[in-house]
């Protein structure tokens, strides 16, 4: 009999007490990494050069804490930030923003074939954004035509909220605005709202009417008011043809309450007898927010007061519009008017301006009328002008004090008195 046996300390209970141990051990190896990996998580959460080290040593293993090691020493140690980089890939091949570090690291030393491969290999592993833009980046930087526009191309189809810089390195690229279009991934309208958007805050004139009718042809409400901007703007630019193009598209498809004009047809006043408050925008009328003007409609049936109280600045253009209209033609705008308390020659009068050249066509007499009456405006559009610009101007007189009182303007029509 055994000294085990003896004691009654079978077989079974010893291998029982050596699976206890073992199960001990274990969960006390366990519990100790897992102190390592939360005391290096705090270390590397610290964000600087020496915890992230201190935190690599607890635990070397860590992809990510390698890729932030090469991002400190970038600047300083180039050859360790690359050594840091190519452990990190070997830990965590899918670690996209390495294989780019490592790439950008490669092409500093002109090594642009190692460069282009970690790039690709950045692309492979994710099909996110930022792989396909650091690609084109980097064939922007060989000035490599073909594979910039390709990997441009897969960029435009993955981008995120916001594209302009996108757009922005494409005009850096080329000045073709027409080519840009064709190898953008413009099929998607939120991507033409954005482009547009860039390209008016870019000044980039000559391509906003392009992609701001291929987003009216999309029909979305939600574009309404990007659309009447991009109106506005171009006429701002003095492209009013364009302009006009973008606004007829908006009226034929009943996206904005005035009908479409066309200035072969016959003469017309958007918004004449002022049934809508004046938008401020496109080919409606246009209203001055200024101190000491206040505006409202008359009554349901349309009209439109204006309350002067004497604070308005001593020049302003209180209400305009711009008119398509005929070269080498007379015209003759009429205006139902009231006012209240404005006196005669204290300068509210009404003006017409060519747009293209900025020249003065005509100046209606000064209004003041106690009870309604129908005043009128004569103008002759020069050879080459398609557009006028119609304003209600107020010019304190001299010799006068700033006006105080109303006017009412009930309706207005624009009518041909034939060629000039």
């Amino acid at each position: 009999m055994s000294v085990l046996e003896k004691t009654g300390f079978s077989s079974y209970h010893l291998l029982k007490f050596l699976g206890i141990g073992c199960a001990v051990a274990g969960l006390a190896l366990a519990t100790l990494w897992t102190l390592r990996i939360g005391l290096a998580d705090i270390d590397f959460q610290r964000h600087t050069l020496i915890d992230t080290e201190k935190a690599i040593r607890l635990t070397p293993g860590q992809a990510e804490y390698q890729n932030h090691l090469a991002g400190y020493l970038a600047d300083t140690d180039g050859r360790e930030a690359m050594r840091a980089l190519k452990h990190a890939v070997a830990l965590n091949p899918y670690d996209a923003a390495a294989w780019i570090q490592l790439g950008l690291f490669y092409e500093a030393k002109n090594r642009f074939s190692d460069a282009s491969r970690c790039l690709y290999q950045a692309a492979q592993v994710d099909h996110t954004f930022l792989p396909a833009w650091s690609l084109a980046n980097f064939y922007f930087r060989q000035n490599n035509s073909v594979q910039f526009w390709y990997w441009i191309h897969q960029a435009s189809r993955l981008v995120p909220e916001d594209a302009s810089p996108l757009f922005r390195l494409c005009w850096h690229f080329t000045d073709d605005g027409n080519e840009i279009e064709r190898q953008l991934d413009l099929s998607r309208p939120d991507m033409q709202a954005q482009y547009l958007n860039f390209l008016m805050a870019d000044n980039r004139t000559e391509a906003v009417e392009s992609v701001a009718s291929r987003l009216a042809a999309s029909d979305r409400n939600q574009d309404t008011a990007l659309l009447l901007n991009a109106s506005d703007w171009l006429i701002a630019q003095h492209q009013a043809t364009a302009a006009l193009s973008i606004w007829n598209r908006m009226a034929e498809q009943h996206r904005i309450p005035f009908h479409a004009i066309h200035p072969n047809s016959k003469p017309v006043v958007t918004n004449a007898d002022f049934i809508h408050s004046p938008t401020s925008i496109g080919f409606d009328w246009h209203l001055a927010t200024v101190p000491g003007i206040n505006a409202s409609q008359e009554n349901g049936l349309g009209g439109l007061r204006l309350e002067f109280s004497s604070d308005q600045p001593e020049s302003v253009e209180v209400l305009t519009q711009v008119l398509a209209v005929e070269p080498n033609t007379a015209y003759r705008f009429l205006f139902d008017y009231a006012t209240s308390g404005i006196a005669p020659g204290t300068g509210l009068t009404w003006r017409a301006v060519d747009l293209h050249t900025s020249n003065v066509l005509a100046t209606s007499e000064s209004l003041s009328a106690d009870k309604g009456t129908v005043g009128h405006l004569d103008f002759t559009v020069p050879a080459g002008s398609r557009f006028v610009r119609l304003s209600l101007v107020y010019q304190r007189a001299l010799g006068t004090t700033r006006i105080e009182g109303s006017l009412v303007l009930h309706k207005t029509a624009l009518a041909t008195a034939g060629p000039s």
